[in-house]
């Protein structure tokens, strides 16, 4: 992604998304979407604080990934 498109579409969404992934024992890892700032991903709390959190199964973040199910938003 070329630099101009990056900065547009970090004006575009600037949010800083926590995901919490849980995995049937119950453990929970956490990954931060950085897409208001760096526009980067890395493991562990959003810093600073998250605009959103998102909480879901493990299953559930492969099933979105996969394209199985849809994230709908109002």
């Amino acid at each position: 992604m070329s630099e101009k498109v990056s900065k547009l579409t970090l004006s575009q969404t600037n949010g800083i998304f926590e995901l919490q992934v849980s995995n049937t024992q119950k453990e929970t890892v956490t990954w931060t979407i950085d897409a208001k700032k760096t526009g980067s991903v890395y493991k562990g709390k959003a810093t600073p604080k998250a605009d959103i959190t998102i909480i879901l199964s493990d299953e559930t973040l492969q099933d979105l990934a996969a394209g199985k199910v849809r994230w709908i938003s109002d």
